[in-house]
């Protein structure tokens, strides 16, 4: 179920692995933006999520808390997420 604001909560099983069931493929690996703000990688199982109005990316939460405290500022924490997985992954956080 998805509201008008684009946050869907599942209520079926978990979804593997990088895509959804719909095919669409998540942010980050599935792993969680707030997370990734920390410097931690989180895996999310994409039961809760959020798609960016802007760009129609698809990010995952491992709670709603995360999810709740994410959309405080949601640009904001993309912003660091993305650094923050860039330095995880081994790059250069400001390389694209």
């Amino acid at each position: 179920m998805c509201a008008a604001d684009r946050v869907c909560i599942r209520t079926r099983g978990p979804s593997r692995g990088r895509h959804l069931e719909s095919g669409r493929a998540a942010a980050f690996d599935n792993d969680d933006p707030i997370g990734l703000v920390a410097g931690k990688r989180i895996p999310a199982d994409c039961s809760i999520n959020w798609t960016d109005p802007d760009t129609h990316k698809l990010y995952c939460f491992a709670s709603a808390t995360s999810l709740v405290y994410f959309l405080d500022a949601p640009q904001t924490y993309l912003t660091e997420a993305e650094k923050s997985w860039r330095t995880l992954q081994g790059k250069p956080a400001d390389s694209r």
